[in-house]
């Protein structure tokens, strides 16, 4: 049974273990955003900044707390892709699968069918993003927006230097050479914002992954960022595939979702093309 929180707006409902924290506005529901929270795990406080923009354009919010007992960094930064010695996980082990399972059991509780879906992840929650980006079927999203991650999905085949293993590339998953191609032109495919700030540029910030694949992508997360961006859009002209990602920084802002995350910048941010499906 959901239970009401002490705001008397925001409820608590469970979905396979997940707890989430919904938040639904008086109007006719048009759209359903899921926010994937940071390293702190505070789902409740990502939800809570979402209802300004869930109340204008009329969103249900979803934001599901990944706990850090089950889901330490390589099953909710990482998607838990990969095993111990970097061997790929069954699909069915993937954590990533249940941000669609999430958008099915939001979309149910809308009053029609086809709604728009809106993804937003912020820090590990967008290190988690990313992964669910390039590797799940997410029918119905319009927009994906991946806020200062540690490490991306890099929009590459093959092994360094020219490529990267998952989970920080799309090379390990699958055998088949044409299936990985069909995913990398999906991904390229999907209206993914990258959204960082402009002083996100700390190279010594205790909770920056600085593995070897990690430091290939940059230095801090706003190289990163950059990095990945130029990378999606060179790869894309090199097969001559459609690629709609774009990169936004915001001036004078570090690593603070209450800064980047804040209403007015949220309602800019998802104010993209709304036609288009992942």
């Amino acid at each position: 049974m959901a239970k009401r929180s002490s705001n008397n707006k925001i409820v608590r409902s469970k979905l396979d273990g997940l707890t989430l924290h919904v938040y639904k506005p008086s109007r006719k529901i048009e759209g359903l955003l899921v926010v994937l929270h940071g390293n702190s795990r505070n789902a409740a406080d990502y939800c809570r900044s979402a209802m300004a923009l869930a109340d204008e354009r009329a969103l249900m919010v979803i934001a599901p707390h990944f706990d850090a007992r089950r889901f330490p960094p390589s099953s909710y930064h990482r998607g838990n892709l990969v095993d111990r010695r970097q061997h790929p996980r069954p699909p069915s082990e993937w954590t990533t699968r249940f941000v669609p399972r999430i958008i099915e059991w939001g979309a149910s509780r809308c009053e029609f069918s086809g709604i728009p879906v809106y993804l937003v992840g912020f820090s590990a929650g967008a290190q988690y993003l990313s992964r669910v980006a390039a590797f799940e079927r997410l029918p119905g999203v319009v927009s994906i927006v991946i806020a200062s991650p540690s490490s991306h999905v890099l929009p590459l085949l093959g092994l360094p230097p020219q490529g990267e293993r998952v989970p920080y590339g799309m090379t390990g998953l699958v055998d088949d050479p044409e299936t990985a191609r069909q995913m990398l032109k999906a991904y390229l495919r999907r209206q993914i914002t990258l959204y960082i700030g402009s002083e996100d540029d700390d190279p010594r910030d205790p909770l920056l992954t600085r593995n070897p694949a990690a430091l290939r992508q940059g230095r801090d997360r706003l190289e990163r960022a950059f990095f990945t961006y130029q990378t999606a859009r060179t790869n894309a002209k090199r097969h001559g595939w459609t690629c709609n990602w774009r990169l936004i920084v915001e001036a004078d802002i570090g690593h603070s979702p209450k800064r980047l995350l804040s209403p007015q910048r949220f309602t800019d941010v998802f104010a993209v093309a709304e036609t288009a499906d992942c």
